[in-house]
């Protein structure tokens, strides 16, 4: 049996287990965080993605902690007059996506990662490894041999980077490479849905444009969370984090 490790259990790491897994590969996931925790913001899940999922069996799970984004409505930033799209209607939007499975939806970043982590320790228990982070791996004429910090080796035929922005597996090939800034900095965030319920006026989910500024926030949790992007152009870099004032 063919056998794969991957390093990294995030969206992109679990998804592709799960894939693998379908087609006969003998896969174990391992991740260098000592749990998987509530990391992240929203996600839009374009149709596409959804058909990605699925093609994994996890259509299902995916849309019971989700919610439809038939209609985002683009309006102006100090007035909030529509300028594209259209306003939330619910009684429309759940006929568009009973109708199609496949429209768009919001999702909450740790929830994806949850769905797919269940997914996983249920096709494979025992082969998501966490406290494992990788510091080196050599290939040769047959596999490929990881070594992690905890003194852990495993053996594969192949192994997948989905180690995430600061991966050690790409340094490891390519060696350190410095992000190219493009001159724009997202800022995001998470707003109790309690506290945010007064000014939804907009609806459920807006994108509200401005000149070299856009601030899209959306509904997570059915409406327990909201969950905003701000994204700006500016001439400088301004750090990295989820702790960033």
């Amino acid at each position: 049996m063919t056998k794969a490790i991957i390093v990294g259990a995030g969206m992109g790491g679990l998804a592709a287990a799960v894939a693998l897994h379908q087609q006969g590969v003998e896969v174990d996931v391992h991740e260098q965080a000592r749990a998987l925790r509530e990391v992240g913001a929203g996600l839009t899940l374009s149709s596409g993605a959804l058909k990605s999922l699925y093609s994994l069996g996890l259509l299902d799970g995916v849309r019971s902690v989700s919610q439809v984004s038939a209609r985002v409505p683009f309006v102006h930033y100090q007035t909030a007059r529509l300028l594209s799209g259209e306003f939330e209607n619910d009684a429309a939007d759940q006929a568009v996506a009973t109708d199609n499975p496949f429209v768009s939806r919001h999702i909450f970043r740790a929830d994806l990662q949850d769905v797919l982590a269940r997914e996983w320790q249920a096709r494979r228990p025992g082969a998501l490894h966490l406290g494992h982070a990788l510091v080196a791996f050599a290939q040769d004429d047959s596999g490929v041999t990881a070594t992690f910090a905890n003194g852990h080796s495993a053996r594969a035929d192949f192994l997948i980077g989905a180690d995430g922005l600061h991966s050690a597996v790409r340094t490891a090939l390519w060696g350190a490479a410095r992000p190219s800034f493009t001159g724009q900095v997202a800022w995001r965030f998470l707003v109790d849905g309690v506290l945010a319920r007064p000014h939804m006026s907009s609806g459920r989910a807006a994108v509200f444009l401005g000149p070299d500024r856009v601030f899209n926030r959306y509904l997570l949790r059915s409406g327990a969370l909201l969950n905003c992007v701000a994204i700006v152009r500016t001439p400088g870099w301004q750090g990295e984090g989820w702790s960033t004032p």
